[in-house]
């Protein structure tokens, strides 16, 4: 299959912006050519939100909000790949009509390039992740690795959906399923991408998980990730937009989504949440942690707990 090759030219000012909006419609295999960011992973290399910085992309010039800078991603050339394609051509342009002068003179751009280009590069740079102390989270292509007894070890294909494990805003969400105990508990996953959360909760003992995704693509990705980790029927995952339709009474929901689409679910969630149930939320820019916990108080939650790793915050709360 061949893929469209989607490139954003914009300033080191307008960066923040565009991957928000990306992340917000589940694009997150992204390619970021930056000065300042490279920087910023590398003064960060204790953590681990980075896998690999490019050398060239350091320069003797100096690095500033107008420089330029480069996202790259890709869709499959289908319907649904360019009816996404022209919601983010969409969204640039009304985000390039607020005024942001950093916005200004973004640029989006596609063509198409065949599989073997990127994909087998991109499964190049996946290594197993480890989440915590005992989790790891493997891609299929990778050689099983050697873990102790009590290691759980979670297979995954993410194809053309998001969540390996490696970035901080799922393994912060997973982190949190591992301290709540899942154990006999109901969960439910609020836009599941490749599902592994909701595998994750059914490994630590879920009684039920369900996954719901408004993307069809990331509901068979998800699918496929349930039967390679051994999954039985009491794990399921739909295609949905947020709760809507939904008949479930949860012990815990999670939601890695976004912080304007957090809060959005906060008025709704609690319909599908049992008494004393926990919420947890992350896609969460520090600069929107506010936003997030001011709304969960104000639809009745109590924040209970906020990690925090790099630009990222994940918000575990209560039902009051």
């Amino acid at each position: 299959m061949n893929y469209n090759e989607v490139k954003i030219i914009t300033s080191e000012g307008g960066l923040e912006a565009i991957t928000g909006l990306l992340l917000s419609l589940e694009i997150n295999e992204t390619i970021i050519n930056s000065g300042s960011t490279a920087i910023d992973i590398l003064d960060k290399k204790d953590s681990y939100e980075w896998d690999y910085v490019n050398p060239d992309i350091f320069t003797d010039e100096e690095v500033n909000a107008d420089s330029v800078a480069e996202i790259l991603f890709y869709l499959e050339c289908t319907k649904e790949g360019e009816d996404l394609y022209n919601r983010v051509l969409s969204e640039i342009e009304n985000l390039k009509k607020s005024g942001e002068k950093w916005l200004s003179n973004t640029e989006i751009s596609k063509s198409i390039v065949e599989d073997t280009d990127w994909i087998n590069e991109y499964k190049n740079t996946l290594k197993p992740v480890y989440i915590g102390d005992n989790i790891v989270v493997r891609p299929t292509w990778c050689n099983p690795v050697s873990i102790k007894e009590d290691t759980i070890e979670i297979v995954m294909d993410p194809g053309m959906a998001f969540g390996t494990g490696d970035h901080p805003t799922t393994s912060m969400c997973a982190e949190f399923l591992i301290e709540e105990n899942c154990k006999d508990k109901v969960v439910l996953d609020v836009g599941t991408g490749s599902g592994i959360l909701g595998i994750l909760a059914y490994k630590l003992g879920a009684k039920e998980t369900v996954g719901v995704d408004i993307d069809s693509i990331a509901v068979e990705v998800a699918k496929e990730n349930a039967d390679l980790n051994g999954c039985d029927n009491s794990v399921s995952f739909i295609e949905g937009d947020l709760t809507k339709g939904l008949n479930i009474k949860a012990d815990i929901v999670v939601g890695n989504l976004m912080a304007e689409v957090v809060c959005i679910l906060a008025k709704s969630v609690k319909n599908h949440m049992k008494e004393d149930g926990i919420f947890v939320s992350s896609g969460i820019l520090l600069e929107k942690e506010g936003l997030v916990t001011n709304t969960l108080v104000e639809e009745g939650f109590k924040v209970v707990h906020v990690k925090r790793v790099g630009e990222w915050c994940a918000i575990k709360a209560r039902k009051a």
